[in-house]
């Protein structure tokens, strides 16, 4: 992999084996973990294929206790299935079509209390990410009339949209992730639209070997979308998924486009800025990768050494030991993303 270019900018700049799961709502009133995994999961109506529809389940996995449970479900009617919990108001958010319109995904809502589904935004044509914190809703979507994946952040209080940045419609936000230790602090990747097809254009009429990436960019905000700083630059490569927590990033970068096997995992130091390569033995066709609090642990989405078990795996880097979190059923249903999250 190429050596990693790397800026920083010292001032603010203004501008996912347990086999078991059970249908159990989760109560405020139980005994929480500090942490857990939020898992949406999406499965064949009639175990066998797509044409009697499909649902996205919504699962927890309590890490202090080790169990796994379904908190509830919803009809799978978006482009791409996306669903979180939030363990501070007890709602999950997902992604589902428009209901007014009938067009477009948008961002609802689903009281585990009250069962009460609301759809909260009604301008959106696509969503990436949904990342919850206690005050509000950090969603990359693409608005409608627009192309760029951005920031948009949903108040949950209010009701009220802020999107991060109108006028760059070619600037695409591609990871995100909030610091474990701290939700106020969140970073995000992003990239040109115009360098990628630029880059594709050029890779067609032969004037580069193969395609590559456009450059990427990690950016680290505090609060909310006025402070940020870039942290570090990536010349043609790809940030596939981040993880933060007070010391560390840990990223999962892919350099060369035309290679399966060029994808690496880094655990960064804040304090040194030092690059770290995590290898993680038997693992094959991973996708997501977070850090956990102790700085130690791997939670990833990904396969055995023979491309077999898609599921949600942990690994320990001190004493190399792996556990099976949850493994999909194959052919029945396809884990569709999970996310590490604090109180």
């Amino acid at each position: 992999m190429k050596k990693t270019l790397l800026f920083i900018i010292t001032s603010a700049i203004l501008l996912t084996a347990c086999t078991n799961v059970n249908s159990n709502i989760i109560s405020k009133d139980q005994e929480e973990p500090k942490d857990y995994l939020s898992i949406s999961y999406t499965t064949y109506n009639d175990n066998q294929g797509p044409q009697s529809g499909m649902t996205t389940n919504i699962m927890i996995y309590d890490i202090e206790k080790d169990n796994l449970e379904k908190l509830n479900s919803v009809a799978y009617t978006s482009q791409y299935p996306l669903g979180v919990y939030s363990k501070s108001d007890n709602k999950i958010y997902f992604s589902s079509k428009n209901e007014k319109t009938g067009n477009g995904d948008e961002l609802f809502s689903m009281d585990l209390e009250t069962n009460e589904k609301k759809q909260l935004t009604d301008d959106l044509f696509a969503i990436n990410h949904i990342i919850p914190r206690r005050d509000n809703i950090l969603v990359v979507a693409v608005k409608k009339g627009t192309r760029a994946l951005r920031l948009v952040e949903y108040d949950k209080k209010t009701g009220t949209i802020l999107y991060n940045n109108l006028e760059d419609d070619d600037t695409d936000v591609w990871s995100i992730c909030l610091n474990i230790e701290n939700e106020n602090e969140f970073y995000t990747s992003t990239y040109s639209q115009a360098q990628g097809y630029e880059n594709a254009e050029k890779q067609s009429k032969k004037e580069l070997d193969r395609y590559y990436y456009p450059d990427n960019t990690l950016t680290r905000y505090k609060n909310d979308f006025s402070s940020k700083e870039k942290i570090f630059f990536f010349e043609r490569e790809k940030i596939l998924s981040i993880s933060a927590t007070d010391k560390y990033l840990l990223i999962y970068r892919d350099g060369d486009s035309s290679n399966y096997n060029s994808m690496e995992i880094n655990r960064i130091s804040l304090d040194t800025y030092e690059f770290e390569e995590v290898k993680i033995p038997d693992a094959k066709n991973i996708s997501e990768v977070q850090l956990d609090r102790s700085n130690n642990g791997i939670y990833y989405l990904g396969s055995d050494e023979n491309y077999e078990n898609r599921g949600i795996y942990y690994y320990d880097l001190v004493t190399g030991k792996k556990k099976t979190i949850f493994i999909e059923e194959y052919g029945v249903g396809h884990i569709n993303n999970f996310m590490l999250i604090g109180n």
